[in-house]
């Protein structure tokens, strides 16, 4: 009799330390990535560095570097409409909050009970850490990092370069990465010139840049950009960005919407931006062409195209299923 308790006392040991073995294992592992494998050390470096942003057949990549990329956009250099439209529409608390939107997360959390449409509740910060350095995967493993990296990010990187890092690396559209590129695609500006509506545009195009950018296409605001603009507006007005008694007339405003030019016409524009104009006079014969007010300018602005694959992204930048295959490495 005492053996036989003996024998199931040692097996319960051995069942005990079992489990502790695997207990242990479990909880290593997420020690190991947190101070060993995960990029720590180049999420500090964002205080100071910049992102450099690559896209062919399909695929981003982005590289920390020391120096400014060439379409690099300071802060400053961007409008203040832009900005606030942006900031309002992905994550109003962003200057409030640190890092993670906890009554966001509750609100959205309410909303799916309830049987409403799924909304995302990632922050900015949250975003950026996704894209710079985790998968497009949805897992509870890769959200708990990215609110372990989250707060690394927020402690380390001011607002304003948190910010300007997001601004310039976020897509606005198949190939189109960074406020730069995209003020320049859509309405042939800087981003220093982007108008309030010009800056809601860009922001309702963020959940799904693919395709709510159809607007452009087409030349003409669907329903779903008209209304969400608007709302946007509202909001901006609500935080005091602009004015409520302008929303009906910025919201009024037409879009100078250009047409897509021919094959032919692309090639003939391609050749004339290569040949330098010639002088007449110690005068270059371009400057003799130039429209004589700002708004005739203004009109002879020149879009880049929309490329006309309009392939459904699920929540862009928040919860890319997209299918492009993130990259991440530091020169």
């Amino acid at each position: 009799m005492t053996t036989e308790k003996s024998g199931q006392s040692a097996s319960k040991l051995k069942l005990v330390k079992l489990i502790s073995f695997f207990f242990a294992l479990l909880i290593s592992f997420p020690l190991i990535w947190l101070f060993v494998l995960s990029p720590r050390s180049d999420i500090s470096k964002l205080k100071d560095q910049f992102v450099k942003t690559e896209y062919s057949e399909g695929q981003v990549t982005y590289h920390i570097v020391k120096k400014n990329p060439e379409q690099w956009v300071s802060l400053k250099s961007i409008s203040e409409n832009s900005k606030n439209a942006i900031v309002i529409s992905e994550d109003w608390g962003f200057f409030d909050h640190k890092g993670v939107d906890f009554n966001q997360i509750k609100k959205a959390v309410q909303d799916a009970q309830e049987g409403k449409k799924l909304r995302g509740a990632s922050t900015i910060s949250q975003q950026l850490i996704k894209n710079l350095f985790l998968s497009s995967e949805r897992s509870y493993i890769r959200k708990i990092k990215e609110f372990v990296l989250v707060s690394h990010l927020e402690k380390e990187v001011s607002k304003e370069k948190i910010l300007e890092t997001y601004l310039n690396i976020i897509e606005f559209g198949e190939g189109i990465y960074g406020i730069g590129a995209a003020a320049k695609h859509y309405f042939g500006k800087k981003p220093s010139q982007l108008t309030a509506k010009e800056g809601a545009f860009l922001a309702m195009l963020l959940p799904n840049p693919k395709k709510y950018s159809s607007s452009f296409r087409d030349k003409k605001l669907t329903p779903f950009a008209k209304e969400t603009m608007t709302e946007i507006l509202n909001k901006m007005a609500i935080a005091g960005h602009i004015k409520k008694e302008d929303v009906k007339r910025i919201n009024s405003q037409r879009f100078n919407w250009k047409k897509e030019l021919s094959a032919p016409e692309k090639r003939i524009q391609k050749i004339k931006q290569k040949t330098p104009g010639k002088r007449t006079g110690g005068v270059k014969r371009a400057k003799l062409n130039r429209p004589k007010s700002y708004e005739d300018r203004y009109r002879n602005d020149n879009d880049l195209q929309l490329d006309d694959n309009l392939e459904y992204d699920d929540d862009a930048i928040l919860e890319d299923t997209s299918g492009l295959k993130e990259e991440f490495s530091v020169e």
